[in-house]
């Protein structure tokens, strides 16, 4: 049944023009060695598909990820996000670095930071454009779209600003985004898109379950 629901996870997301954990890349990736620690979180069959995925340590026991990567991970789920492809988990961080929430803005630089199928930590780099609104894939959840490369593995691991400040959780490579708003027309002509939500988006979420505050103002 398990094997069954992934798959059945995967043809969707292909049908809406996202790609979740199966197999896929939209550009290169390079080993990390930014100070940032990321989770690898198994998923039931590991390597095949490239089902595995990436966590962020938010406090001493509790990581962020994908919901998409929680579902089918070894890790106890804490909460799922009621309108995102967002999760919490339980994790022993005690020797990982927290990092600290920030912000971006479209067109700042942006760091993507995960783990390959293979656990090893990766990167990547490119700019923030701008939010998008996708109605048949998570329709009450806003995602944010930059030009940083994601491979398989990544999903649930970290976007960053320039000051290495926690601003996203990724979870998906976008085809394309179906719109004629010319608003939208950098979108599709970038040379790649990559998905993620904006920490700020769902950290009131992270509080309600978690009593963790992300940012002091909250």
């Amino acid at each position: 049944m398990e094997k069954r629901l992934f798959v059945l996870f995967m043809l969707i997301s292909l049908t809406t023009g996202l790609f979740g954990c199966s197999y896929h890349s939209n550009g290169t990736v390079t080993t990390s060695n930014e100070g940032v620690d990321v989770n690898y979180s198994l998923t039931g069959i590991p390597i095949l598909l490239g089902a595995s995925g990436s966590s962020v340590p938010i406090a001493h026991n509790v990581s962020i990820t994908a919901a998409h990567v929680a579902k089918y991970s070894y890790d106890k789920v804490i909460a799922y996000h009621p309108t995102c492809d967002i999760a919490l988990v339980y994790s022993d961080n005690s020797d990982k670095v927290i990092p600290q929430a920030g912000y971006v803005y479209p067109n700042q630089y942006i760091l993507n930071i995960g783990r390959s199928v293979l656990g090893s930590l990766v990167k990547s780099e490119g700019k923030y454009l701008i939010d998008y609104h996708f109605e048949n894939y998570y329709p009450g959840c806003f995602t944010s779209i930059s030009t940083a490369a994601l491979q398989s593995g990544m999903s649930g691991g970290g976007a960053y600003n320039e000051s290495r400040q926690l601003v996203g959780i990724n979870f998906a490579i976008i085809k394309h985004v179906n719109t004629d708003d010319e608003s939208y027309a950098m979108v599709n002509e970038a040379e790649r898109r990559s998905a993620f939500v904006a920490l700020p988006f769902i950290s009131e979420w992270v509080k309600l379950e978690t009593g963790i505050v992300l940012y002091a103002s909250e």
